[in-house]
């Protein structure tokens, strides 16, 4: 595997090569970390992502979900959008 920065949300410039993995070791480490708690979608990691994702966007709040229906829902929610509302998509 190629040696990246890890440091992603802070430098742009880093290139993400779409035909192999790039895993690092401390990458592993935290979700091996993660999945031999109890709960895989809440703890300090999912903490600590969305409070760097927050920053490098520059958002007050960052809210991670686990699927992307879980997204969809949300952001319905937020929109304000209610049940028998009309949502028109392509």
């Amino acid at each position: 595997m190629k040696k990246m920065k890890k440091d992603f949300f802070k430098d742009s410039s880093v290139k993400f090569p779409a035909y192999e993995p790039w895993i690092s070791n401390d990458d592993k480490r935290i979700v091996n970390t993660a999945l031999d708690q109890t709960m895989l979608t809440f703890g300090p990691q999912l903490e600590k992502f969305e409070s760097d994702f927050s920053k490098y966007t520059k958002a007050k709040y960052a809210i991670a979900v686990s699927n992307c229906t879980a997204a969809l829902h949300l952001s319905l929610k937020a929109l304000g959008i209610k049940e028998n509302d009309e949502v028109i998509i392509p």
